[in-house]
């Protein structure tokens, strides 16, 4: 399912979507900024950047694992999706207040 001795130089994703040579290589290095980063910040801003990671995290897995079947690739595709809207709806929890129109509105969308 994965080809690990491609990792990172493989031509085409596993739905066979030409894949840039440098795509994805930016989101490891954000993880790792985000990490170590976030303990300088105050508490309720290293809250949301914590609450970031997960996007950048299955964002380098979706661009730099090779999955050679589409089925693999979408499912990491799927996992990219979820973590992106799951962090958004965070983000609006934290600005927005719980109760807010414009959370439910953004859970219902996701």
């Amino acid at each position: 399912m994965v080809a690990w001795r491609r990792f990172a130089t493989h031509d085409a994703y596993g739905n066979g979507l030409r894949r840039a040579q440098l795509r994805g290589w930016f989101y490891p290095v954000i993880a790792f900024a985000i990490a170590v980063g976030a303990q300088r910040l105050a508490p309720g801003r290293a809250a949301i950047a914590r609450r970031t990671l997960p996007v950048y995290v299955v964002g380098a897995a979706l661009h730099l694992v090779p999955f050679e079947t589409a089925r693999g690739y979408c499912r990491v595709l799927a996992l990219d999706f979820l973590a992106i809207t799951t962090v958004y709806s965070g983000h609006v929890h934290e600005y927005c207040r719980p109760t807010s129109f414009l959370l439910l509105l953004s859970v219902a969308l996701s």
